[in-house]
């Protein structure tokens, strides 16, 4: 009776992995609880964050890149708390990288939305964008102030630090600013006499 042999098969590269070490693998991989997600919300994208009952919403994000540049801060700064280490200064977004959010809902829930932008552009962005919402103070304000005299009229100037003290208050209700620093500005500061601030912006036209 003629008898074969099972051939052998051998895998070189095939490891056998025990079940336990699978699924310890696999939780390695999971995001901790609270640490967020991203959702569509109409044209843009949102993102909820937050322990479970506490969730917090942030929406406005034109596209998925900008919500995931936000959301891995917000992860940093979360694991950052936890260990009671200091948050790094580097990773708080600028002015200008937070303010596309609020313009965005601005434009859909306020009439002058669309000029808020172009105040923003032409006069905010220049002397904050660059900054982090810690870092503008009533000094850099009064100096933002004390530049533009003369070069748009007083009531230009009192709607363009309205609409900084604006962005400051939705950055405050989503804890993106440790105050409003156009609360503090004493109001010294934007009390020009009319007849004064209007004759150095005509002599400031003038002169061009």
């Amino acid at each position: 009776m003629r008898t074969t042999e099972r051939p052998t098969f051998r895998y070189a590269n095939r490891v056998m992995i025990p079940a336990s070490r699978k699924y310890s693998d696999r939780s390695m991989k999971r995001r901790p609880k609270g640490s967020g997600t991203i959702r569509r919300a109409g044209r843009g994208f949102a993102i909820v964050h937050g322990a479970r009952g506490a969730e917090q919403y942030e929406g406005g994000f034109r596209t998925k890149a900008e919500a995931e540049r936000r959301l891995t801060l917000l992860r940093a700064e979360t694991m950052q708390r936890r260990l009671g280490v200091a948050a790094d200064p580097r990773l708080v977004p600028t002015l200008g990288d937070l303010v596309g959010p609020w313009l965005a809902r601005r434009k859909e829930t306020n009439a002058a939305g669309a000029e808020d932008g172009s105040r923003w552009r032409k006069h905010l962005a220049p002397a904050f964008g660059h900054l982090r919402p810690d870092q503008v103070d009533q000094a850099r304000i009064r100096a933002f102030v004390e530049g533009r005299k003369g070069v748009i009229s007083p009531g230009t100037i009192r709607v363009v630090v309205a609409v900084l003290s604006s962005l400051y208050e939705d950055l405050l209700e989503r804890q993106l600013a440790p105050f409003n620093p156009c609360r503090r500005l004493p109001k010294s500061i934007l009390r020009q006499k009319h007849s004064e601030g209007i004759a150095k912006y005509r002599r400031g036209r003038t002169s061009k």
